[in-house]
């Protein structure tokens, strides 16, 4: 099994951009800095494997990142969180802030307790991007039992459009179609090779040092066992993700979501912002007002 296939979830969502190494390092440890957040740096020149382990443990608070170059001209982002390395705070600001383009790729495995592949690119306004720095969006997945699929934006010339029509909304948008779109990118993901970690060029990760808060911490394996199913949730004594989900652009817990959402959905509940994030995200937001105050499962100790 590929290293990238064994440390899903924190692969299946992850960010990407467009630019060298030690320039994306600079522009998010300066920002993170103008807002009192500071790091440590450790290069890990090992192996891609080696760099993976360092994010343990798992936790919805997220304190730990590594940034991987890759063979291409593409910069890869991930976090040490249980559901995805959330990232579109990240990658969205510094699209904006460096003037490059940016991605989210998600792209869960089959058995996941919520499949889902989806797509974002951001940019900034002089590359096509609009409001949060959006240049195109594509999802298709499982959302709480019922499948949507939401697109947004100007589409590339070079996608397949006769497959948004498919009759299973899941069939729209698939990880061969997500792979497919990327090589135009010159991103070849899911292959280990892809990421370069050795003496020359190694993985950096960085740990959070203040305004740091706690949340239940986990292995591996217990996160995988969620993305299995519940019972497989109770067999490893890992609560279900919706017990602890927390907000991706603050990272304080969200008592009253059943889930932490997948697209940004801060701004839609502000009349004069409504139309400033993606459909996806307002589907998100509709799901989760269904569920608020319906269920409120407290962390196991």
């Amino acid at each position: 099994m590929a290293v990238l296939e064994q440390w899903n979830p924190i692969t299946h969502d992850f960010g990407l951009i467009q630019a060298p190494l030690e320039h994306v390092l600079d522009s998010f440890l300066s920002w993170h800095a103008s807002i009192g957040i500071n790091y440590q740096r450790t290069y890990i020149a090992t192996s891609l494997a080696v760099a993976f382990e360092s994010l343990l443990p798992l936790a919805n608070s997220k304190m730990r990142r590594l940034f991987v170059a890759t063979r291409s001209t593409w910069v890869a982002c991930f976090q040490n969180g249980i559901a995805g390395s959330d990232p579109f705070p990240a990658m969205s600001f510094l699209a904006g802030r460096m003037g490059v383009l940016a991605m989210r790729v998600c792209s869960t495995p089959e058995r996941a307790m919520y499949p889902a592949t989806v797509w974002e690119v951001y940019a900034p306004q002089s590359l096509g991007g609009g409001p949060l720095n959006y240049r195109r969006s594509i999802a298709a997945l499982d959302d709480g039992g019922h499948w949507v699929f939401e697109e947004s934006g100007e589409r590339y010339t070079f996608e397949r459009v006769e497959r948004y029509a498919a009759r299973r909304k899941r069939d729209r948008f698939t990880k061969n179609v997500l792979c497919e779109y990327l090589r135009h990118f010159g991103v070849e993901l899911f292959a280990d090779d892809f990421l370069r970690v050795h003496e020359a060029t190694p993985a950096v990760r960085l740990q959070q040092l203040t305004k740091v808060w706690h949340s239940p911490e986990f292995t591996l394996e217990q996160v995988i066992a969620v993305f299995r199913g519940r019972e497989s949730c109770e067999i490893s004594g890992l609560p279900p993700l919706e017990a602890i989900p927390v907000d991706q652009f603050t990272s304080r817990p969200l008592l009253h979501f059943t889930r932490p959402p997948r697209c940004p959905t801060a701004l839609s509940s502000v009349p004069r912002y409504a139309n400033m994030t993606s459909p996806r995200a307002r589907v998100a937001l509709t799901i989760e007002r269904r569920h608020r105050h319906k269920i409120l499962i407290a962390p196991a100790a």
